[in-house]
């Protein structure tokens, strides 16, 4: 079975700091903008921040799917073991 090395757990952890960051740019860009309404930047935030973590646990389910796949499949014939 195919084992992630450091550097994806790195890389995941980079990501999801990005992802922090980008709500809390969104959010004081919204907020700040002239209009009082800090509602809508929470909002815009937090929507921001739910997209981003659906996207990575896609990632992952399909890392995950991908790796089941041939641990359960032959490589030579591609054939359920």
């Amino acid at each position: 079975m195919h084992k992630y090395s450091s550097g994806h757990r790195t890389q995941v952890l980079a990501q999801l700091v990005a992802a922090a960051l980008f709500a809390v740019i969104v959010f004081y860009a919204v907020a700040n903008s002239g209009s009082s309404s800090t509602i809508l930047a929470l909002v815009l935030s937090v929507l921001v921040l739910f997209s981003l973590a659906w996207m990575y646990i896609r990632m992952r389910r399909q890392k995950y799917e991908h790796l089941r796949y041939h641990v359960l499949h032959d490589s030579l014939t591609d054939l359920y073991s």
